[in-house]
């Protein structure tokens, strides 16, 4: 529900989870929360989500959703436009992805970064990146629009660095999925990728 855009019936759903799971499990649902409610505009709710489920992933000892955790953290604080808080925390996802052969947690780093990129105004810097980010989406065989959410960052910085072709390929290859599932959130980043092409 949350990666189909049905935020609502989402946040409810996760609220009785997270008010019904255990120690163990409770970390994992908390994880969810943090984007849902980014995407929500709730930023401080998402803030307090995240730390919330770090803190217990360390408690519980469960890596991954510490790194987990560190994403949202960092996707927050990214929104935010607070970029000295947020670049650290991306480049200790990539680190520890590249370290461990973890390709999610290195593809949440490397999305993450390259967003970073955009708001600095590096968009060759961020092309790089967000290449690997879909690079390693591909790999994974990664097509559910709610996980590529970065896509659209991808293709203005190819716009931006005159790669428009690049990105007319990047479009042609989502729009698809993204109108037979009818997912808000991706068409609207294809609707807004095509502007720009046709911007540009």
């Amino acid at each position: 529900l949350k990666y189909a855009d049905e935020l609502d019936e989402s946040r409810a759903r996760l609220a009785q989870l997270v008010d019904d799971a255990d120690a163990g499990s409770l970390p994992y649902a908390l994880g969810h929360l943090p984007q849902l409610e980014l995407w929500s505009g709730n930023w401080d709710v998402a803030e307090q989500c995240a730390n919330r489920q770090i803190e217990l992933a360390r408690r519980t000892q469960q890596e991954s959703q510490v790194q987990a955790g560190v994403f949202n953290l960092a996707i927050v604080a990214a929104h935010r436009g607070d970029v000295t808080a947020a670049t650290p925390l991306a480049q200790s996802l990539v680190d520890e992805g590249r370290a461990t052969g973890t390709l999610w947690t290195e593809r949440n780093g490397v999305g993450l970064l390259g967003f970073l990129a955009m708001i600095r105004g590096d968009a060759v810097a961020a092309v790089d990146l967000l290449a690997r980010y879909d690079e390693i989406g591909e790999t994974m065989q990664l097509r559910e629009p709610g996980y590529i959410r970065f896509h659209g960052d991808y293709v203005e910085g190819l716009v931006t660095i005159g790669e428009v072709a690049r990105a007319v390929a990047v479009l042609d290859r989502i729009e698809p999925i993204a109108v037979r599932l009818g997912r808000p959130s991706a068409i609207g980043t294809v609707r807004r990728g095509r502007a720009l092409v046709l911007a540009h």
